[in-house]
């Protein structure tokens, strides 16, 4: 996992070549991600849908998450970042059943873990 390699941006989000994922989390990199969001309305209340990150992963362990979400490989576009929901809860769709909500940048900064997307 530590190897996937990301295409990698500049502060103005012009890219500036590709890198592993460790070295992305490692010296800071802006990348891109995927993330998607499940809403629903039932019985006069609105709904968020999250997910349970498992033991496993190597940040924010055992924590509430996104829907749905993962990092973009440097040979995919963001529209390609759909195959997390199927990956990760199991549902098809396409990138035409979603509603697209635009670009937020992220950034946290954890001891020597450095997340910018």
């Amino acid at each position: 996992m530590d190897t996937e390699l990301l295409n990698i941006f500049d502060d103005n989000k012009k890219q500036m070549g590709v890198a592993t994922r460790k070295e992305v989390h490692t010296l800071g990199y802006w990348h891109e991600s995927f993330h998607c969001w499940f809403v629903g309305r039932e019985m006069e209340k609105n709904y968020i849908y999250l997910q349970l990150r498992i033991e496993m992963k190597s940040d924010y362990l055992n924590l509430l998450d996104i829907t749905a979400a993962g990092h973009i490989m440097s040979d995919e576009s963001v529209s390609d970042g759909i195959r997390e929901i199927k990956e990760e809860i199991g549902i098809d769709l396409t990138i035409d059943e979603l509603e697209p909500l635009g670009v937020v940048d992220y950034e946290v900064i954890n001891g020597n873990f450095i997340d910018k997307e």
